[in-house]
């Protein structure tokens, strides 16, 4: 199967919604490159980077401001999410964490990372080349129409936010 590459993250919305709980319930497994598939999970790698080095000034980081500024979260959510991405980190890393195909990341068929970021950015890290993820097909959901105007509207952004 093809997926356009470099994968990118987009926004929430309600189609995605939709395509994360169909994908979920409706797994379709490929193995994949996890380079192609963590584009714009700078901000990730900064987070990982600080966990390694030992260091807990969480507030300087990229990953920190992006959750209170842009996804209007306060404080103690943003920390909460920073905490929970730190064990994912260390339970990936020693090698005991194992992952469901209902929580495999999810990437849509021409390039849009539903979910996931976390595992594909920490896999990235740690070396790891290739994983398992969830395909997402637009036609198994969505009309003829809605498949078009999701997919136009993804290419806007594709093009407006990452210049691809």
């Amino acid at each position: 199967m093809i997926v356009k590459t470099p994968a990118i993250g987009i926004p929430n919305s309600e189609w995605k919604k939709r395509a994360v709980k169909f994908a979920r319930s409706n797994p379709n497994i490929v193995k994949l490159d996890v380079v192609d598939l963590c584009y714009d999970c700078d901000r990730h790698h900064e987070l990982l980077k600080i966990f390694d080095d030992g260091r807990i000034d969480y507030e300087n980081s990229s990953y920190y401001k992006y959750s209170i500024e842009n996804s209007k979260k306060n404080k103690e959510v943003a920390f909460k999410k920073i905490k929970n991405f730190k064990i994912l980190y260390n339970s990936i890393k020693q090698g005991v964490f194992e992952c469901p195909e209902d929580r495999l990341p999810i990437i849509t068929e021409d390039g849009c990372r539903l979910d996931g970021s976390h595992k594909l950015t920490i896999l990235d890290h740690i070396g790891c080349r290739e994983t398992d993820v969830n395909i997402f097909l637009y036609d198994r959901v969505f009309s003829k129409k809605e498949r078009k105007k999701i997919i136009a509207d993804n290419v806007i952004f594709r093009k407006e936010i990452y210049s691809l």
